[in-house]
């Protein structure tokens, strides 16, 4: 088929192959099959296209690296982790970028979403490159794993439900740093053991400069990484909630 202003894919299509819609200057729509089951890698890359039907169907089990990657102009409510299983395709160092250069509004990650990749939103460590029009995020409490960057410098997100998710038990460095518009409370460690993953020097910086406004960290968390919390200005309460004989390591200017 041609890729031109708009394209509806086949109703038995399970699979957009890596780079299928890559750079397509005239596409504007896409509406996806209902069976849809996986989106390949750099499957839209620098695409012109606005508009993704449905973005995604609840059959999609599979998003691959930079699939959707700068494309300026898609905008809406990102949708996934509705069917058995989800998994997030990752390239160079890891890196997922699914999202990243996008004018994505809002991510909402169902109960199959049990991790975030690293840079999920995030283009490079500028904080111009952030996902600057994200300003809402839904998962499930299913969610264990949050990777490095993966809503780094997303300076108008102002609602993450629920902040964190209560079985998150891996938290990546510079996970929120930079959302200064991010508001409420945050809870660690009720679902079990948690990990501040430490990126560069072993630098955590997991809530650096939000907007935060408290944090409570429950019995599952033994060791706070460094700079978690700094240069949050909104930040007024931090409590321990977990067993009185529980010792707390805390890193660097936490």
């Amino acid at each position: 088929e041609s890729k031109d202003a708009a394209q509806k894919m086949a109703d038995t299509m399970t699979t957009i192959g890596s780079n299928t819609f890559r750079s397509t200057g005239k596409l504007k729509k896409v509406v996806l099959s209902a069976t849809l089951k996986t989106v390949g890698d750099c499957s839209f890359f620098s695409s012109a296209v606005t508009e993704v039907m449905p973005f995604l169907p609840d059959t999609v089990t599979s998003v691959g690296f930079q699939a959707f990657y700068n494309s300026p102009l898609l905008g809406g409510t990102f949708r996934a982790g509705y069917a058995a299983t989800l998994s997030f395709g990752t390239g160079d160092y890891s890196r997922g970028q699914q999202l990243a250069r996008t004018s994505i509004e809002k991510v909402d990650l169902g109960p199959a979403a049990t991790s975030v990749p690293l840079w999920f939103t995030a283009g490079s460590e500028s904080a111009s490159d952030g996902l600057a029009t994200l300003k809402e995020i839904k998962w499930s409490d299913n969610l264990t794993t949050l990777g490095r960057w993966s809503f780094g410098y997303c300076t108008n997100l102002t609602t993450v439900t629920p902040l964190l998710p209560t079985n998150c038990t891996s938290v990546g460095p510079y996970a929120f740093k930079g959302c200064y518009n991010l508001k409420g409370k945050a809870v660690l460690g009720m679902g079990g053991a948690v990990t501040f993953v430490g990126g560069a020097n072993s630098v955590s910086e997991t809530f650096l400069g939000s907007g935060i406004e408290e944090i409570e960290f429950g019995s599952g968390v033994t060791s706070v990484g460094s700079y978690i919390c700094q240069d949050c200005a909104s930040l007024t309460n931090v409590t321990f909630s977990g067993d009185e004989a529980t010792t707390v390591s805390l890193g660097n200017s936490a």
